[in-house]
């Protein structure tokens, strides 16, 4: 007996009408093919981080050098090492 997610069942895995997650939000789903030509899927994922004092510290410092080290090369005229 074929189920919905086998091939031969002619039904799509992926059902084509929104559900809930756990928060009671709208959760689209996919439908149809995966791998359409011309389409891509973009992901994203956000990250908050939360540094010790010295992690930051280091953190400021690097961030500060990369500052510097950018506005020394906006300074620089062309064509010069």
């Amino acid at each position: 007996m074929d189920s919905p997610t086998s091939a031969g069942g002619g039904h799509s895995p992926f059902p084509s009408t929104p559900s809930s997650n756990a928060r009671g939000r709208s959760v689209p789903r996919l439908s149809g093919k995966l791998n359409t030509p011309g389409k891509t899927m973009r992901k994203a994922f956000k990250y908050r981080l939360y540094p010790t004092k010295p992690q930051l510290q280091d953190l400021e410092r690097t961030l500060e050098l990369c500052r510097q080290l950018y506005n020394a090369a906006l300074r620089q005229p062309e064509g010069l090492p």
